[in-house]
């Protein structure tokens, strides 16, 4: 008794000392910065594996200032979904996991908590082990201050990840952090409107495949923009238009961007004229795709694209004898989208 009564003492005259730091429990103990690529988009966001990590460790370990920083990227390769963990402090890294799932992201998201967590017991102690002391008044301010014993282990390498309750579709890879960028493609058919490529709006379908490797994606498609027709000279004339399409593209996150080629052919004929004839013009094109993505499930995603393009070979159609009877295509036409996209990894 008398040994806890001198204990109990102690600590209470450590506690009323001036000028001695006194931890703050709920101060941020990391930064947490998570990432998602365009193709893991449909994965759980970081709302979710926070609220996972401070169920886990009894309070939010995460804060917008701390000496501990954790980085997630999870990203979707070829045989499912991989996630990056590392973990620094000091400019240096101390620890990375690298963990894969087959096509659940769920169980992607709770071992990414599951890493975190044990990452953050294993660092955390000893990133506050660092911390220099704040000078002391009083009687003790003269003696030398020295760190505990366990400060010599701050340079270790972290400890090996020890898994608990892992969900089964869940592996680690390797201990290291990569970015694995595969070969994916994909298929969309696409429907809307255009401006500009016949004598009347009207409506323009096509298909399309893509290559992509990581952010950047060569697109082939073929567009058919439907009969369309307006009144000229005391009759009509109807045109449509068959072309095929190059694109180069890249994206960012949710957008992207495409430049653009084009070269086809446009069928003319006209109606209710004393001689009517039909003509097959070429038709070629350069311009240009903005793109807004949204995933879906089963590796659908929903694009909204905006095309401008600028003619190259400008078609016309004239009615012989008619001084206003001539329908020439503007130098600009546009059109607006919406495609539904299949992607295979």
């Amino acid at each position: 008794m008398g040994h806890g009564l001198r204990g109990v003492m102690a600590l209470a005259a450590a506690l009323a000392m001036p000028g001695r730091a006194v931890a703050q429990p709920d101060a941020p103990r990391a930064v947490l910065v998570y990432e998602r690529t365009e193709a893991a988009r449909s994965c759980p966001g970081e709302a979710l594996v926070r609220s996972l990590v401070a169920t886990r460790l009894g309070a939010d370990p995460f804060g917008g200032e701390a000496p501990v920083r954790v980085m997630v990227l999870v990203d979707r390769g070829r045989g499912g979904y991989l996630a990056s963990i590392q973990i620094g402090a000091d400019g240096q890294v101390r620890g990375t996991r690298t963990l894969r799932a087959d096509h659940d992201c769920e169980a992607l998201a709770r071992a990414i908590a599951l890493s975190v967590s044990l990452l953050l017991e294993a660092e955390v102690p000893a990133a506050d082990q660092q911390a220099p002391a704040v000078d002391q008044e009083g009687p003790a301010a003269d003696q030398e201050v020295r760190p505990p014993a366990q400060a010599a282990d701050v340079e270790s390498p972290a400890p090996p990840l020890v898994v608990a309750n892992l969900p089964s579709p869940v592996m680690i890879v390797d201990s290291a952090p990569t970015r694995r960028r595969g070969i994916a493609g994909e298929l969309a058919v696409s429907a809307g409107g255009q401006a500009g490529l016949l004598p009347a709006a009207g409506t323009i379908i096509g298909v399309q495949g893509r290559i992509r490797r990581g952010h950047r994606s060569l697109a082939i498609e073929g567009r058919w923009a439907l009969p369309a027709s307006n009144e000229l000279a005391g009759g009509r004339v109807t045109a449509s238009l068959l072309s095929g399409t190059v694109g180069a593209c890249g994206s960012f996150r949710q957008f992207g961007g495409c430049a653009l080629a084009s070269l086809g052919a446009l069928y003319g004929h006209g109606d209710g004229f004393d001689s009517s004839s039909a003509a097959l013009t070429p038709y070629a094109a350069a311009g240009g795709r903005l793109y807004w993505e949204q995933a879906m499930k089963a590796g659908f995603s929903l694009r909204t694209q905006v095309d401008a393009s600028a003619a190259l070979v400008r078609t016309r159609l004239r009615v012989t004898g008619m001084p206003m009877g001539e329908w020439t295509a503007p130098p600009v036409a546009l059109g607006l989208e919406m495609a539904l996209v299949r992607r295979f990894e």
